[in-house]
């Protein structure tokens, strides 16, 4: 029986891949502006970077995939669930 079904294993296997491209495109949009080594990756989504609609618009999609992983792991216990989403 499975307990897990394939999407949630999907959702969740789409959440990293989501992030890191995003980083990676709006990295490309700042240019040499950005430095990975001194700044975190939410200097991407401020106000006036060149990706900031780009690291948004992944972290949002980021948001959506965690929720959907909780949504659907029913296996779990509730507070793993709570914790996740």
């Amino acid at each position: 029986m499975l307990l897990v079904p394939r999407w949630v294993l999907l959702s969740s296997g789409f959440a990293p891949l989501l992030l890191i491209a995003g980083w990676v495109i709006a990295a490309a949009l700042e240019g040499s502006a950005y430095d990975p080594v001194t700044q975190t990756i939410s200097v991407l989504a401020a106000y006036g970077a060149s990706g900031s609609w780009v690291m948004t618009g992944a972290f949002i999609a980021l948001g959506v995939c965690h929720l959907l992983t909780a949504w659907g792991l029913r296996a779990a216990a509730a507070a793993g669930r709570a914790a996740l989403a």
